[in-house]
């Protein structure tokens, strides 16, 4: 029905765990994706009076179809050429508002955020929540900077909500780098956020600011 968020909430959760396990495979398209997606839908879940209109079911078809021809591609090639860019742009036109860029979170490499982690942020200062930067360093010795990011994510995600994840989780850059950048909210305290994030073997420090 119209008015079903039961159903467009067990929608959004399952686009939630394709993002998670595609990004801890590196299957960055289908990351991406996913979590385009995704991240429209709970943007709508933040209206009360939501009718779930003949476009978002369209969009909703038109993103399980690109989804399911990336599963595909990558299962059978490891990689894919499929433009996913048709995605952001239906979305841009139920909402233009998505792809906006708002200010860079200061601090050393610059955190952009678009216009639904804008609206994540905004939503957990209403509730009194804090919002973090949390700064990893990886161990010298720990070579899967993904399988990494994807453990430390997943805990952080037991007491309080991740914003975004730079480098993304399963890219090429994360690959490349010894650091991982997360903006996070939380309402727990800074030092039990820290203790949690700072995995042993992974990790070599954490910095919340």
């Amino acid at each position: 029905t119209p008015n079903d968020t039961a159903k467009l909430r067990a929608i959004i959760g399952a686009y939630h765990t394709l993002k998670g396990n595609a990004g801890f495979l590196g299957f960055e398209k289908i990351t991406a994706a996913a979590k385009q997606i995704e991240g429209y839908l709970k943007s709508l879940l933040v209206n009360e009076e939501l009718v779930i209109s003949k476009g978002i079911i369209s969009l909703i078809y038109y993103a399980n179809d690109l989804l399911k021809s990336l599963v595909a591609d990558y299962k059978q090639n490891r990689s894919t050429s499929i433009d996913i860019s048709g995605l952001q742009q239906r979305i841009a036109q139920l909402s233009p508002q998505m792809e906006e860029r708002v200010e860079h979170v200061a601090a050393p490499g610059d955190i952009e955020i678009s216009g639904y982690e804008a609206l994540k942020l905004r939503e957990a200062k209403k509730k009194g929540q804090t919002i973090y930067r949390v700064d990893i360093q990886f161990d010298a010795e720990w070579k899967m900077k993904s399988a990494g990011a994807f453990i430390i994510v997943r805990k952080l995600g037991l007491i309080g909500e991740v914003a975004k994840v730079v480098p993304p989780i399963g890219s090429k850059e994360l690959k490349a780098t010894s650091e991982v950048h997360i903006l996070y909210v939380s309402d727990v305290d800074k030092n039990r956020i820290a203790e949690i994030a700072n995995v042993a073997v992974v990790v070599s420090s954490v910095n919340l600011s």
